[in-house]
């Protein structure tokens, strides 16, 4: 018995301990810097900027949803951080495409207007909640 749950704390130890360096494999930095390019290189192939906008959220977030579904379902801590990594890599493959929408859809001086109460409406969930 006492060697059974020495050799399973020990795999449970050594699992933590990938997990915890894949913060260093951090996706969503990556997902980040590339949205806009991602989004630029599809709308230089399709010719069309809202259509290609719309393709990289409807892809991107579908695929995050996988992506954390698999990680309820997902047999060990290495694989569930895998699948969070890549679903954070593909919600922020998205961040750019937010932003641009609004800059193509709202006028010139309403830009800035625009922006902040979409940005208000992102961090209101953050402001109402308990301390």
């Amino acid at each position: 018995m006492v060697s059974y749950l020495l050799d399973h704390l020990a795999t449970l130890e050594h699992s933590r301990h990938v997990a915890c360096n894949y913060h260093r494999l951090d996706l969503g930095t990556v997902g980040l810097t590339a949205s806009g390019l991602v989004c630029d290189l599809i709308s230089r192939k399709l010719g069309d900027v809202l259509r290609a906008r719309k393709l990289v959220l409807v892809v991107s977030l579908s695929a995050a949803a996988v992506f954390v579904s698999s990680a309820g379902l997902a047999a060990n801590l290495v694989s569930t951080v895998a699948f969070m990594a890549a679903a954070i890599f593909f919600i922020y493959l998205t961040g750019a495409t937010y932003w641009a929408v609004i800059q193509e859809l709202v006028e010139g001086e309403h830009v800035g207007g625009g922006s902040g109460f979409v940005h208000l409406i992102a961090i209101a969930p953050a402001l109402s909640a308990p301390p």
